[in-house]
Protein backbone atom coordinates (compact mmCIF):
# COMPACT_ATOMS: atom_id res chain seq x y z
CA UNK A 1 0.00 0.00 0.00
CA UNK A 2 1.33 3.40 -0.94
CA UNK A 3 1.46 5.91 1.88
CA UNK A 4 -0.01 9.12 0.57
CA UNK A 5 1.25 12.46 1.68
CA UNK A 6 -1.16 14.79 3.47
CA UNK A 7 -1.29 16.89 0.28
CA UNK A 8 -2.29 13.87 -1.83
CA UNK A 9 -5.02 12.93 0.63
CA UNK A 10 -6.23 16.52 0.78
CA UNK A 11 -6.57 16.54 -3.04
CA UNK A 12 -8.73 13.41 -2.89
CA UNK A 13 -10.93 14.90 -0.20
CA UNK A 14 -11.11 18.18 -2.11
CA UNK A 15 -12.31 16.29 -5.19
CA UNK A 16 -15.10 14.76 -3.11
CA UNK A 17 -15.76 17.95 -1.15
CA UNK A 18 -18.18 19.40 -3.68
CA UNK A 19 -21.80 18.21 -3.31
CA UNK A 20 -22.27 17.70 -7.05
CA UNK A 21 -19.04 15.71 -7.40
CA UNK A 22 -19.96 13.64 -4.36
CA UNK A 23 -23.36 12.92 -5.94
CA UNK A 24 -21.73 11.93 -9.25
CA UNK A 25 -19.24 9.70 -7.44
CA UNK A 26 -22.12 8.13 -5.50
CA UNK A 27 -24.04 7.45 -8.71
CA UNK A 28 -21.04 5.68 -10.20
CA UNK A 29 -20.21 3.85 -6.95
CA UNK A 30 -23.64 2.27 -6.55
CA UNK A 31 -22.76 -0.12 -9.33
CA UNK A 32 -18.97 -0.05 -9.89
CA UNK A 33 -19.23 -2.14 -13.06
CA UNK A 34 -21.63 0.36 -14.62
CA UNK A 35 -20.46 3.09 -16.95
CA UNK A 36 -22.41 6.31 -17.34
CA UNK A 37 -22.08 8.87 -20.10
CA UNK A 38 -21.92 12.58 -19.38
CA UNK A 39 -25.35 13.11 -20.91
CA UNK A 40 -27.01 10.53 -18.61
CA UNK A 41 -25.42 12.10 -15.52
CA UNK A 42 -26.43 15.59 -16.68
CA UNK A 43 -30.01 14.49 -17.28
CA UNK A 44 -30.25 12.82 -13.87
CA UNK A 45 -28.80 15.84 -12.04
CA UNK A 46 -30.59 18.39 -14.24
CA UNK A 47 -27.41 20.33 -14.96
CA UNK A 48 -25.53 21.00 -18.19
CA UNK A 49 -23.25 18.46 -19.79
CA UNK A 50 -20.49 21.06 -19.60
CA UNK A 51 -20.88 21.30 -15.82
CA UNK A 52 -20.82 17.50 -15.49
CA UNK A 53 -17.69 17.32 -17.65
CA UNK A 54 -15.91 19.82 -15.39
CA UNK A 55 -16.83 17.84 -12.27
CA UNK A 56 -15.75 14.58 -13.90
CA UNK A 57 -12.43 16.16 -14.85
CA UNK A 58 -11.72 16.87 -11.18
CA UNK A 59 -12.69 13.33 -10.18
CA UNK A 60 -10.58 11.90 -13.01
CA UNK A 61 -7.55 14.00 -12.04
CA UNK A 62 -7.89 12.67 -8.50
CA UNK A 63 -7.90 9.15 -9.93
CA UNK A 64 -11.36 8.35 -8.60
CA UNK A 65 -13.03 7.74 -11.97
CA UNK A 66 -11.80 6.53 -15.33
CA UNK A 67 -13.08 7.52 -18.78
CA UNK A 68 -13.78 5.18 -21.66
CA UNK A 69 -14.56 6.54 -25.11
CA UNK A 70 -17.38 4.82 -26.97
CA UNK A 71 -17.80 6.50 -30.34
CA UNK A 72 -18.67 10.14 -29.76
CA UNK A 73 -19.49 9.63 -26.10
CA UNK A 74 -17.28 9.23 -23.10
CA UNK A 75 -18.48 6.89 -20.37
CA UNK A 76 -17.14 7.04 -16.83
CA UNK A 77 -16.83 4.44 -14.12
CA UNK A 78 -15.33 4.28 -10.65
CA UNK A 79 -11.63 3.47 -10.47
CA UNK A 80 -12.11 0.50 -8.15
CA UNK A 81 -8.40 -0.02 -7.51
CA UNK A 82 -7.91 3.57 -6.39
CA UNK A 83 -11.02 3.55 -4.21
CA UNK A 84 -10.01 0.25 -2.56
CA UNK A 85 -6.53 1.61 -1.90
CA UNK A 86 -7.96 4.77 -0.36
CA UNK A 87 -10.35 2.72 1.76
CA UNK A 88 -7.50 0.58 3.14
CA UNK A 89 -5.46 3.67 3.86
CA UNK A 90 -8.32 5.36 5.71
CA UNK A 91 -8.91 2.21 7.76
CA UNK A 92 -5.22 2.12 8.65
CA UNK A 93 -5.23 5.79 9.62
CA UNK A 94 -8.28 5.39 11.83
CA UNK A 95 -6.71 2.41 13.65
CA UNK A 96 -3.65 4.40 14.71
CA UNK A 97 -4.19 6.24 18.00
CA UNK A 98 -3.49 9.96 17.83
CA UNK A 99 -0.91 11.41 20.20
CA UNK A 100 -2.22 14.04 22.56
CA UNK A 101 -0.20 17.16 23.28
CA UNK A 102 2.17 16.53 26.16
CA UNK A 103 1.66 12.77 26.01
Amino acid sequence: MKNRTPNELAQLFKALGDPTRLTIFGMLSKNPERRLCVCAIAKHLRITQSAVSQHLKVLKNAGLVTPNRDGFRVHYMVNIGRVNSLQRELEFMSAVPLKKNGA
